[in-house]
């Protein structure tokens, strides 16, 4: 059988050819289901989306910015909003976004993680607004907080960029979406709007990116690096420059910068630092 790789009904077979059940069954069943979760979710979305697009014969629909456009998503039933931002401008933004938005209620509004849980659990709000800053960027310990309190609440992750490692993080850690800290208030609100309403607010080249960066991360959630990315990495934390890197593995510059370039978005991280740290920390390196 052929298998287009640039459809998602065609991802979900490729990444289930390179899942093994031996990885499945060593998993942690909750990993499993926020991996299906993740395939449903994007997968129904597309079809969703080619419907309203005229039954999906004519390509992808026009994106602005890496968002759907709004005509794709309707307004959703009147929705209680929490907004969690340790930004104080930013959060005054978004209060008044959600005041002027027609069947939006805002309930809270946090700048540490306490005052978090406690909103939860006395409002249980429709939307979390959640900056990932409050939680040190770590998506699965913003998730497991927010529905500790309030299991029902759909959560939109606030990320400094977003980008195809970040949203396959966010997902596969339960979050509903995920969008951009540079995000405009149009876009926030499409935003919040699509979160209510159980849509994801990505572009499909996006959520196709996603969706292969799950394969290589694996159903455990473990980022699986290829052997000369780990060689990179190691020769980085070694204090190597790009240069020096490219002639102990006997390869361009080029090569050695586009093999650290993919450990970066792998890793989720920018920096040299950053991903020397990721690495420490979650067993890559030892």
């Amino acid at each position: 059988m052929r298998v287009d790789p640039r459809d998602e009904v065609g991802a979900c077979i490729l990444i289930s050819s390179v899942i093994t059940w031996r990885r499945i069954f060593r998993a942690k069943g909750d990993r499993v289901h926020a991996l299906c979760g993740l395939l449903v979710r994007l997968i129904g979305q597309r079809q969703e989306d080619d419907q309203q697009q005229g039954g999906g014969t004519g390509g992808p629909p026009h994106v602005c910015g890496g968002l759907l456009p709004e005509s794709a998503h309707p307004i959703a039933a009147p929705t209680t909003v929490l907004i969690a931002e340790a930004r104080a401008m930013a959060a005054d933004a978004m209060a008044r976004v959600v005041s002027r938005g027609a069947g939006l209620t805002l309930v809270g509004k946090c700048a540490n993680r306490t005052d978090v849980a406690t909103v939860c659990a006395e409002a249980q709000p429709g939307v979390a607004v959640i900056d990932l800053g409050l939680y040190d960027h770590d998506a699965n310990d913003a998730v497991r907080s927010v529905h500790e309190h309030a299991a029902r609440t759909k959560i939109l992750l606030v990320a400094p960029q977003l980008d195809a490692a970040q949203f396959a993080a966010a997902m596969m850690a339960g979050a509903d979406n995920c969008i951009s800290a540079r995000a405009d208030a149009r876009a926030f609100l499409l935003s919040l709007r699509a979160t209510a309403d159980g849509r994801s607010i990505v572009s499909h080249t996006l959520q196709q990116r996603a969706l292969e960066l799950v394969a290589e991360m694996g159903v455990d959630g473990v980022v699986r690096l290829s052997p000369r990315e780990l060689q990179v990495l190691r020769l980085i934390a070694d204090g190597l420059s790009v240069g020096a890197i490219a002639e102990r593995l006997f390869v361009s510059s080029n090569t050695a910068k586009t093999l650290l370039r993919r450990s970066y978005q792998k890793l989720g991280v920018n920096s040299r630092a950053a991903a020397v740290a990721v690495a420490m920390r979650t067993g890559i390196l030892h």
